[in-house]
């Protein structure tokens, strides 16, 4: 059997619509021909990526819903409702009542303070990503896949860019993809599972992985982050969100 041969019929054989003695002569093909075999490989790895179907984790999925829900209101409306509130307080305002207060400022001002200064300030949040990983099967030219853990590190400020962009949104947007971790911890967008409405929310989460750090376990062979958001309207009547 040909190199041209084994790549036409590597779906048939991979469908296990073969026949038994062709499929042998295939594997042995396999053996000695190192283009083909990583061309199997490959193939066979994107279709076993293509069938594993995860969602955004709970914890993530909440985070999300609390951020949107915090933002629900505009911040002009706000900036506006506190203006008027602010001179309707100063008309009214008893002036004796009002030097009292403010020279309460500095002592309630350093009171907070000292209690602010008894927490640790956590600059990161850490989040766990389900990961797709290679694994050489024993005495044997081909792999499987399995699956595992990777701790995503993103600073508040990472996670408050990319829940801005999401917000920009005027409608429910979602997507999943894969993504490919660096040997320097990082991640970038491998392969794109289900598109978004918006290429601004993909290119948003694309900057994240990014500059985000991942740690995996030094086994792990061609780790492939599975990654999935949503954007979740906040008027929505839905009973799961």
């Amino acid at each position: 059997m040909t190199c041209h041969e084994v790549r036409e019929r590597t779906h048939e054989y991979l469908d296990g619509l073969m026949p038994a003695n062709q499929a042998a002569v295939l594997e042995e093909h396999l053996k000695g021909c190192e283009a083909c075999r990583e061309n199997h490989e490959d193939l066979a790895w994107t279709r076993q990526l293509l069938s594993v179907k995860e969602y955004l984790p709970a914890p993530a999925r909440e985070h999300i819903l609390r951020e949107v829900q915090e933002r629900a209101v505009s911040w002009r409306t706000s900036l506006s409702v506190f203006w008027d509130d602010c001179r309707a307080y100063w008309r009214d305002i008893d002036r004796g009542i009002l030097w009292s207060k403010v020279s309460a400022i500095p002592v309630t001002v350093g009171f907070f303070v000292m209690i602010l200064m008894q927490f640790p300030i956590a600059p990161f949040q850490d989040w766990t990503y389900p990961v797709i990983s290679e694994k050489r099967l024993p005495s044997s030219v081909f792999t499987k896949s399995e699956m595992t853990e990777a701790q995503g590190r993103h600073s508040y400020a990472e996670i408050d860019e990319l829940t801005d962009a999401a917000w920009k949104l005027p409608y429910e947007d979602s997507f999943s993809l894969l993504a490919e971790i660096t040997p320097e911890g990082h991640a970038q967008i491998d392969y794109v599972l289900e598109y978004p409405k918006s290429p601004d929310l993909l290119a948003a989460v694309d900057a994240n992985l990014r500059t985000s750090s991942f740690q995996l376990s030094s086994n792990v062979v061609k780790p492939l982050l599975i990654y999935s958001f949503q954007k979740i309207d906040v008027y929505s009547d839905r009973p799961d969100l």
